[in-house]
């Protein structure tokens, strides 16, 4: 399976503080919601405006079981190699954030799954002879350990959405398995259109797998709205196909990447930043971000 991006909050984290671990204490990084209530009114739309939500799976409407960064940290223990939480999230943001910069510039950028690994253990900056086979094993663990779910509040909102007469479908990097995935958890009818990677031969950000999708929905590209969890291969891929992007953002690494000059590694998660500082980045410009995804019924009506 694939994914880039996109840790769940846990249900005891509160909305307005997001927390991260460090090796000797938990950091609070506040985030000030205040004005939300009128961003939310300005991002209002009709499914007759927009007749169809497409949605990424990762990280979206799929949700990791382990964080990304307990991943990291555990499995590089098991090979003798100790890093904190908060040194995998540095490493995390570092990535997309090169990412965005990488694909922005190049409108023909070709995703690698195997590349997301081979990304992260460069950033760690370790030996030839440990990096390689340690990449190896990265990935192999990721396949058995870093099981997904659809969390039952996801499955209401999308239940809410058709009832407002929302024609929904899914783009995602995944594999031939999400459809079976989507139906044992009796979340596949909920969905008109389902386009993986496996089926098709293209990776987001590429914008034909978007056009595809489109097309399936029998649609045009300016009445669809694409909901996903990376600026790079979500927010990017999409408007280069014509649609219109949401960024689902939990986690808020996706804005703490875009804005990563505000911050360096040493007190990375350990400043006070507004949310709407984040969300005024010039890449953001236009683009609704959401942290909680009930908050998608306060855009759809």
């Amino acid at each position: 399976m694939t994914c880039f991006s996109g840790i769940p909050l846990s249900n005891s984290e509160h909305p307005a503080a997001l927390i991260t671990r460090a090796p000797d204490k938990l950091i609070q990084q506040k985030i000030l919601l205040k004005g939300m209530g009128e961003v939310f009114e300005k991002l209002k739309v009709t499914s007759s405006e927009f007749p169809v939500v497409l949605f990424n799976a990762s990280g979206t409407l799929l949700q990791y079981q382990m964080s990304f960064e307990r991943f990291y940290v555990e499995s590089l223990e098991s090979v003798g190699i100790k890093k904190s939480e908060f040194d995998v999230a540095v490493v995390l943001e570092s990535v997309i954030r090169d990412l965005n910069d990488e694909i922005e510039k190049n409108s023909n950028f070709e995703w690698k799954p195997s590349s997301w690994v081979r990304r992260i253990v460069d950033k760690f900056n370790l030996p030839a002879d440990i990096a390689q086979p340690l990449e190896a094993t990265l990935r192999a663990q990721f396949q058995t350990r870093m099981t997904v779910a659809i969390a039952t509040g996801t499955l209401d909102v999308c239940s809410d959405l058709k009832q407002r007469g929302y024609r929904l479908g899914i783009v995602s990097n995944w594999n031939g398995l999400l459809v079976d995935l989507l139906r044992d958890h009796a979340a596949l009818d909920l969905f008109d259109s389902v386009i993986t990677s496996y089926d098709v031969g293209l990776s987001k950000p590429d914008k034909r797998i978007f056009e595809l999708a489109v097309s399936d929905m029998d649609e045009t590209p300016d009445r669809v709205r694409f909901v996903g969890g990376s600026y790079a291969f979500d927010v990017m891929g999409s408007k280069r196909a014509g649609l219109s992007p949401v960024l689902y953002d939990p986690q808020m690494r996706e804005m703490k990447a875009l804005n990563m000059d505000l911050s360096n590694d040493h007190d990375l998660g350990q400043k006070v930043v507004s949310l709407e500082t984040l969300r005024q980045h010039r890449r953001l410009h236009n683009i609704p971000v959401v942290l909680h995804f009930e908050d998608l019924l306060k855009i759809f009506l």
